[in-house]
């Protein structure tokens, strides 16, 4: 019996693009179906295995990025997705990356209440 390959990810590099405006992905979807087939598992069974809800695999199976949860939550099962297929994870997360929204870098702000605690640890290394 020969192996058989994960179809082929046709990956859209869009840029700039909210989540709920980028429409379902054939491609990420297919891979997807074809994983969870290689285990022989149902939605829910997969759902159960990965720690997560039934949704989240619909959702991943229809290509329906809007409607996954944040980055970090979906890398991990993604990656725990392809892991149960025996595949390598790479593909499936650089195809959805790919397609994931850019997020607006994060900003340190400076608080008065964090400029005082500041404060208020020198103060006290001076005292003692």
């Amino acid at each position: 019996m020969r192996p058989v390959n994960p179809p082929d990810q046709p990956v859209n590099r869009q840029s700039n693009t909210s989540r709920a405006s980028v429409p379902p992905d054939a491609g990420i979807a297919s891979y997807f179906i074809w994983m969870r087939r290689q285990s022989g598992l149902s939605i829910h069974q997969t759902a159960a295995l990965l720690q997560t809800e039934a949704e989240v695999i619909d959702a991943l199976e229809a290509g329906a990025i809007a409607q996954l949860p944040a980055w970090r939550e979906t890398a991990r099962i993604v990656a725990a997705y392809a892991a149960m297929a025996g595949v390598d994870p790479n593909a499936p997360l650089s195809a959805l990356r790919a397609r994931w929204p850019a997020q607006p870098k994060a900003i340190a702000v400076r608080t008065r209440q964090s400029i005082n605690a500041r404060n208020a640890n020198r103060l006290s290394l001076r005292l003692w």
